[in-house]
């Protein structure tokens, strides 16, 4: 059973009781629902022979499942980069709320985040608002505009969080949202996950948008992960 839990920036130390006695384990992964994926796994692999200090040895070398709570990187100065899938309200209230007990004490929690082109315009406000009530910064950029304006999007979500900033584009706004990090602060970047594309308005060389033979609007997929471009970002900082 999990006798306790101490969150911090870059995972979370466990206290757990195994036959009646106790261990104090690192674990590489955030957020209280790890704690109890690793206690379940922890008991399957007992159960079936694996030794029960040989199972402890391998939660240090865990690692979450990508673009879900996945610690993508950390700085020079210990904040810590997580990117997630969370894309509709309930995930991002619940990813926010998983990663805020490993912020330190007046540390901050940083969430950069966009809404899909094309899909359901109604929770960008909402969104929004969750992302101001649950974190201490926040930057709207864009996530798969699709064939929608960009920044338009992102004025809808910027509609329910008044003092979130419009952060531009992906990429600049993982630069910002970077830099703006201090010692003990959490990035959550949300909405694309384990993505590695991003689906954007296709335009002919003059700048304007295409369109096929019937009028709409022309996507393409163009290359972008967020864990890569976060290590990239970093590398050059």
């Amino acid at each position: 059973m999990v006798l306790g839990r101490i969150p911090h920036v870059q995972g979370q130390t466990l206290k757990l009781s195994v036959f009646g006695t106790s261990y104090e384990v690192a674990a590489p992964v955030a957020g209280a629902f790890q704690a109890e994926n690793i206690l379940c796994a922890l008991g399957l692999a007992v159960g079936t022979g694996v030794p029960v200090e040989r199972a402890l040895a391998g939660i240090a070398r865990l690692s979450s499942v990508p673009g879900r709570l996945e610690l993508a990187a950390v700085l020079a100065n210990g904040a810590a980069v997580y990117v997630d899938y969370a894309h509709t309200p309930d995930a991002l209230d619940n990813v926010l709320r998983s990663v805020r007990p490993h912020v330190r004490a007046k540390s901050k929690l940083h969430v950069l985040f966009g809404c899909g082109g094309n899909r359901d315009p109604g929770k960008r406000p909402i969104m929004g608002r969750i992302a101001e009530e649950l974190a201490d910064c926040v930057w709207v950029t864009d996530d798969n505009p699709r064939s929608e304006d960009p920044d338009a999007i992102r004025r809808q979500v910027l509609s329910g969080a008044t003092r979130a900033r419009n952060a531009g584009p992906r990429r600049e706004a993982l630069q910002l949202a970077l830099c703006a990090l201090r010692s003990g602060d959490v990035l959550v970047v949300a909405g694309k996950g384990h993505e590695d594309y991003q689906i954007v308005l296709e335009r002919d060389a003059g700048g304007l948008p295409l369109r096929d033979s019937r009028g709409r609007p022309v996507t393409k997929k163009i290359a972008f992960s967020d864990a890569i471009v976060i290590r990239e970002i970093i590398a050059s900082m």
